[in-house]
């Protein structure tokens, strides 16, 4: 209020903050999570997460969306393949046209939703959303079951099978829930939604997982400067 030019001044400033920030924060959820005894870590380069991130998000418009799906490719490629257990890189050999495809049968869905909505004065705007519902989970299942089944540690590779249907209930249901309670059940809304995750994602070792874990140990008693710098900050992706 006292001085607007700063403000956009501060703005344009946290642009370039932003980078350095999910870098920092994907960094910190990583190192504090281990598994017997190794622990995960994450190391970004902060030119391809501005590219990533902000760059690339500023030709949404200039594309008229149609890059939205590359650039989801490229933000899940970035987190599986600068991520580390120990000592072994996590490896992502998902493709970009997997993405378009589903964001293409998302598309259609959605636009069937508002052509409903023009040509159908009441019962359209039920379709509409109806159908932008089941296109938005229909897109986050099969992203997360793309990016997921596209990832692998070492030899071992991981599947997922996520439902759409299951998805688009539980995303009605919490949201609910949420409305109802006036957000005190947001906590319980994201168990719920980590459960289900939880139980549709499996990891398949096809080398030993002793002498896997054996190689990977890492002395963990230096993390904890790095994960001061990065502390108070979340990022959720």
């Amino acid at each position: 209020r006292v001085n607007p030019a700063s403000g956009l001044l501060f703005a344009a400033a946290f642009v370039f903050l932003v980078p350095w920030v999910i870098g920092r924060a994907l960094m910190f959820r990583a190192r504090n999570t281990a598994y017997r005894n190794v622990r995960l870590n994450f190391k970004s380069n902060y030119s391809d997460a501005m590219q990533i991130f902000i760059l690339f998000p500023m030709l949404i418009i200039f594309t008229l969306g149609l890059i939205l799906p590359y650039i989801v490719y490229l933000q899940k490629r970035f987190i599986v393949e600068n991520s580390f257990f120990g000592n072994t890189k996590f490896d992502f050999d998902g493709q970009a046209k997997e993405f378009y495809r589903v964001a293409l049968i998302a598309g259609v869905v959605t636009v069937f939703g508002i052509i409903s909505a023009v040509l159908i004065p009441v019962a359209g705007i039920i379709i509409m959303y109806a159908a932008y519902l089941y296109a938005y989970a229909y897109f986050q299942a099969n992203i997360w079951n793309l990016a997921y089944s596209s990832s692998s540690l070492g030899e071992n590779g991981f599947s997922c099978a996520f439902e759409t249907k299951d998805l688009l209930i539980l995303y009605v249901t919490n949201s609910i829930a949420i409305l109802l309670s006036l957000g005190l059940l947001i906590p319980w809304a994201k168990i719920r939604m980590a459960k289900y995750k939880a139980e549709h994602m499996q990891f398949n070792a096809v080398q030993s997982l002793d002498s896997f874990l054996a190689d990977n140990q890492v002395d963990s008693r230096a993390v904890g400067e790095e994960i001061g710098e990065a502390f108070g900050w979340e990022v959720v992706l």
